[in-house]
């Protein structure tokens, strides 16, 4: 197109030589403008070259975005799954021990070895350790603009909130475990027995290891000491200690649910603009 334009100016240029001074003038004039428009017009091709090269990139970036933070609320969903797990393990150990509270039974009805079990488990503090890397750096170095899903920038941008919620009972438990009920069960029982129980459990250690290996995993040898669990069930206090557990872990899934649903959401609009 560009070549035409030139031998068609060329042609004007040519008639100006036998055109009369004011013909050569207009012919001039045409051909002035011509080459200004010519001008113009390269540069808006240019424009548009540039425009639609950027567009490209920029959609090839958000592929790879896309895919990176695929890869990171998968893992954040599985790491979620098994807090909820391991904190439903809590809650029915708890509701467990309450229940043999409230039989009104002798201990000595029930087996031992459950209730070490049950004891071992309530010991558990399982926390949320999300991976933010890839939503980090989107953030931090201002590419969430290449993400063209509304809703999915707005939940990039408030990830560091949300999780600042989700932990929060988290962390409410696991400082009443170590403030609270650890130096209570120390000080009626000997816990070596209930950590080696709690261990023994392949399907719920398994939920502590991110790369589901229990290899390094070690039991601690039974204790030789004698142990009287009555001084445990007797003290007012265990039942107490226990409904709180209970309700902490309660609510720490139910906030861990809530942010389940919006990762599902966000995962499935990933997959949409994928």
């Amino acid at each position: 197109m560009i070549n035409f334009f030139r031998k068609t100016r060329k042609k004007l240029a040519d008639n100006n030589q036998s055109a009369s001074p004011a013909g050569r003038f207009f012919r001039y004039s045409r051909y002035a403008f011509g080459e200004i428009a010519l001008v113009v017009i390269g540069i808006l091709i240019a424009l548009q070259i540039n425009n639609w090269n950027k567009k490209r990139s920029d959609r090839d970036q958000e592929t790879q975005l896309l895919k990176s933070l695929k890869k990171e609320y998968v893992n954040n969903l599985n790491q979620l799954n098994d807090k909820i797990f391991l904190r439903n393990k809590i809650i029915h150990s708890a509701n467990e021990l309450i229940k043999i509270i409230e039989s009104n039974e002798e201990l000595s009805f029930f087996s031992i070895d459950s209730i070490e079990t049950y004891i071992g488990i309530t010991t558990i503090f399982p926390t949320f350790n999300a991976s933010s890397g890839v939503t980090n750096d989107i953030i931090n170095s201002g590419k969430l603009h290449i993400l063209e899903d509304n809703d999915l920038r707005v939940f990039l941008s408030n990830w560091s909130g949300d999780i600042s919620q989700v932990t929060e009972m988290e962390n409410v438990l696991l400082d009443y475990y170590f403030s609270s009920y650890q130096p209570f069960l120390v000080k009626n029982i000997q816990l070596r027995n209930s950590f080696n129980a709690m261990l023994s459990i392949t399907n719920l250690i398994e939920k502590f290891n991110l790369n589901k290996s229990i290899e390094n995993v070690k039991q601690i040898d039974r204790s030789k000491k004698i142990h009287e669990y009555e001084v445990l069930f007797n003290n007012e206090d265990f039942e107490d200690y226990l409904v709180s557990i209970l309700l902490y872990s309660r609510v720490a899934n139910i906030q861990s649910e809530g942010f389940k649903v919006k990762i599902k959401d966000n995962l499935k609009r990933i997959e949409n603009n994928l």
